[in-house]
């Protein structure tokens, strides 16, 4: 299960770059749709399958929103460090490559920790949930990051060279929450509501403003269907 899974947001992000290098799915309605229903499925596994279920593990409230807001801290300082290098002779192509590529660590990240939660707690809704939401924003995202590359004329061995780099960033960083969660087992609740806070910034901050730059009717659709699709699935399953 942990190896299909990030199999699949590998595959979505790789065979992301692959479309975007060939100038293939870049229909704007497809891709704020898309982006859109990627955002639902965040926010609704963000909030039932890890921010709400970190407090049935853990004593104290205070804690649980404490993680929460240090999860969210977290990206915080990383969004601050790419300000900082970009202000340096950096070039546009390498800012943008720069900034996707980091905030695909949390999301790995994440994977990682739902996958040792559903081994722990013998539940794969939520690994499921969060793989499928992660993969499917991973893919427009990946077209959207060729764009600089195809614009600096990098060739398609370089494209799909880059594209692998970020792509692996992801299992790499899943590898590293499940060893986590192993670990430190007592501290369960302590990373989920960690990673929701992580995964709610970056719905926030990047996903949904990416979603609604173009298309934003389209958008907001695929958001509501990815969100009450979610809510549907663990309510009923």
């Amino acid at each position: 299960m942990f190896a299909l899974s990030i199999l699949f947001v590998f595959g979505m992000s790789f065979v992301g770059f692959m479309l975007g290098m060939f100038k293939r799915g870049n229909n704007k309605k497809i891709l704020a749709l898309s982006m859109g229903i990627a955002a639902g499925i965040m926010l609704a596994t963000t909030i039932w399958s890890l921010f709400i279920p970190s407090f049935e593990y853990e004593i104290s409230p205070f804690i649980v929103i404490t993680m929460f807001i240090a999860g969210s801290l977290f990206i915080l300082i990383i969004d601050y460090i790419i300000r900082k290098i970009s202000k340096r002779e950096i070039r546009s192509w390498q800012k943008i490559y720069m900034a996707v590529t980091i905030h695909n660590i949390p999301e790995g990240i994440v994977i990682g920790i739902a996958y040792g939660l559903s081994l722990l707690y013998k539940e794969y809704n939520g690994l499921l949930s969060i793989a499928l939401a992660i993969g499917i924003q991973n893919l427009p995202e990946s077209i959207a990051l060729t764009i600089p590359l195809l614009k600096e004329k990098f060739s398609r061995k370089q494209i799909l060279k880059y594209g692998f780099l970020n792509s692996i960033v992801e299992p790499i960083s899943a590898l590293i929450g499940f060893l986590f969660i192993i670990i430190f087992e007592d501290g369960v609740s302590l990373f989920m509501s960690f990673a929701a806070g992580t995964m709610f910034y970056v719905i926030i901050t990047e996903v949904i403003p990416e979603s609604m730059k173009e298309e934003v009717n389209y958008a907001t659709v695929g958001s509501v269907i990815g969100f009450i699709g979610m809510v549907m699935l663990e309510i009923f399953l």
